[in-house]
């Protein structure tokens, strides 16, 4: 007989979509200069250069 999980298992997948959507934003307000106007290696240096490998 299969094996019941509790809903521990739910909440560390949605904890895992969360971190992937903010991770998703992350790169798009970092690593590309549209929002901002500016280079963003200028106005993030050490956070791009984290995010430019997307």
């Amino acid at each position: 007989m299969a094996k019941r999980y509790s809903g521990n298992r739910l909440a560390v997948l949605n904890g895992l979509r969360l971190l992937a959507a903010l991770t998703v934003v992350f790169y798009h307000y970092v690593a590309l200069a549209r929002p901002w106007g500016h280079p963003t290696d200028t106005i993030f240096p050490t956070a791009h250069k984290l995010a430019q490998y997307g």
